[in-house]
């Protein structure tokens, strides 16, 4: 590509003042000290964006690991712990476990949850009763309790304080479910969730889907995302925190999901559980989107940053998708995209852990290096674009601009 051609694709990605381009693009052709002056200025904004977003999720991922450390160590999760690991094992018993629970709470899996799901996955479906079929009756008689008779519709579960069959889990859950939402949505979490060290039962949740109150030693969802942060956090020592990427869960309708996990001691030093947070999506997606403020950080109309997983595929929003769906849309069929997965994209209304971005600058900081160049973004469209890799402790995440 010629300077010229540089020079104004790197004004439409930083955007100065469409008078400024003009001037620039048809101006300073002739004089290759202003040339190359002006492209050291482009670099040196698209560098200073880049390093500034990489600090800023960086700070954003500590400070999820320290809040993590922080509220395991607590005094009220201590005793929530204990209060829910003990009365958890015994809710059909003292609820009075009914045979029928099992159908009622299989209409919910079958009516309610496997439709979300078909909705937001363009249509695929899902053997929700196998899920269903791994549960214990004490478990199912919880999930009954707070999910399927919950009267919150889908989504909002949360908003029961406590179920009213009377029983010592329910007076738990009515003294500590409303500080746990409170923090939840103070700081943006998806979820949080209480685990029994020795069971791996979840015998709390915020949201309640259908990972409440399941086993992450052997249910359903041991093998996913959130029980690897169990795993890992369970034999950790106090003080330690855990993080698992950004990976499809089942129970959020295979959206891309990532926990941050650390271990629950009594006071005794007795390992009571694992406290675990389900990323906040939306925080990160703001961080990396300014909020949907491109051009008051100098990023014009086509100036985009997002964060790249080794998997090769975005740990955060497109901008163009954010902004305009059906024009993503035409991009990415005009770019060569796979139909199923751009409807997928489309139905979810994400690029999170689905965009895939086989870049020059993803590959290479994802290889660890950092730098800036000149190359196809994931639109098939030439950019000028400044990468570089992310220091979060668990993670290989790359930043690209």
């Amino acid at each position: 590509m010629s300077i010229k051609g540089k020079l104004i694709l790197a004004f439409a990605i930083v955007s100065f003042l469409a008078t400024v381009v003009s001037c620039l693009a048809i101006g300073i052709m002739g004089a290759s000290a202003s040339k190359h002056a002006l492209s050291e200025e482009v670099k040196s904004k698209l560098i200073s964006v880049r390093d500034s977003q990489r600090s800023k999720i960086e700070a954003y991922m500590k400070q999820i690991l320290d809040q993590t450390k922080t509220l395991a160590d607590s005094q009220m999760t201590m005793n929530a712990m204990a209060a829910f690991s003990k009365h958890f094992k015994r809710y059909g018993e003292e609820s009075g476990t009914d045979d029928g629970l099992k159908a009622k709470l299989s209409s919910y899996y079958t009516d309610e949850f496997e439709k979300e799901y078909q909705t937001l996955n363009s249509g695929e479906k899902i053997a929700s009763t196998d899920l269903l079929n791994q549960l214990t009756p004490n478990q199912v008689a919880i999930q009954h309790a707070y999910i399927k008779a919950n009267p919150h519709p889908l989504g909002n579960k949360d908003k029961l304080d406590k179920a009213s069959n009377g029983v010592k889990y329910d007076a738990s859950h009515g003294l500590y479910h409303k500080h746990y939402r409170n923090i939840l949505e103070t700081f943006g979490f998806y979820d949080i969730f209480l685990v029994d060290a020795k069971t791996g039962e979840i015998v709390y949740s915020v949201f309640k889907e259908l990972d409440f109150a399941t086993s992450l030693r052997s249910g359903p969802y041991a093998n996913t995302g959130i029980g690897e942060a169990f795993k890992k956090a369970n034999a950790m020592s106090k003080g330690q925190a855990a993080v698992t990427d950004f990976a499809p869960y089942p129970p959020s309708y295979n959206g891309a999901a990532a926990f941050f996990a650390s271990p629950i001691f009594s006071e005794e030093g007795k390992r009571l559980g694992v406290l675990i947070f389900q990323a906040p999506v939306d925080v990160i997606n703001h961080i990396m989107t300014f909020e949907g403020k491109w051009k008051n950080f100098g990023l014009g109309a086509s100036g985009e940053t997002y964060l790249v997983g080794p998997d090769g595929k975005m740990r955060s929003i497109s901008r163009f998708l954010s902004e305009n769906p059906k024009k993503y849309e035409k991009i990415m069929k005009k770019s060569g995209m796979d139909s199923q997965q751009l409807q997928l994209i489309l139905a979810k209304g994400t690029t999170l852990g689905l965009q895939r971005v086989d870049t020059k600058g993803a590959k290479a900081s994802l290889a660890g290096k950092s730098g800036f160049d000149e190359f196809l973004d994931y639109r098939k469209i030439p950019v000028l674009s400044a990468y570089a890799p992310l220091d979060i402790p668990g993670l290989n995440w790359g930043d690209s601009k």
